[in-house]
């Protein structure tokens, strides 16, 4: 495949991320569900570390109590 169509193929093919997610949830309603459906699935994985949805939910819930505690409120940019 020439240089240039790979680049387009990249750029316009493999970026068409549109359609078939659900529009009637905020992101992390979606995750939290996709946590409990399944927790022991890998929900991120970065050079040698892999943390499972149940994992990244117990995270997010920490840091989300941290910055409650630190006088953050709902709709303030961190």
């Amino acid at each position: 495949m020439p240089a240039e169509a790979w680049r387009a193929r990249r750029r316009v093919g493999w970026n068409q991320t549109g359609g078939g997610w659900r529009t009637d949830a905020r992101i992390h309603e979606l995750f939290e569900e996709q946590a409990a459906l399944r927790p022991d699935a890998p929900a991120l994985k970065f050079r040698d570390t892999t943390l499972t949805y149940a994992q990244l939910d117990a995270r997010a819930n920490q840091l989300a109590r941290r910055l409650q505690r630190m006088g953050v409120i709902r709709n303030t940019p961190v």
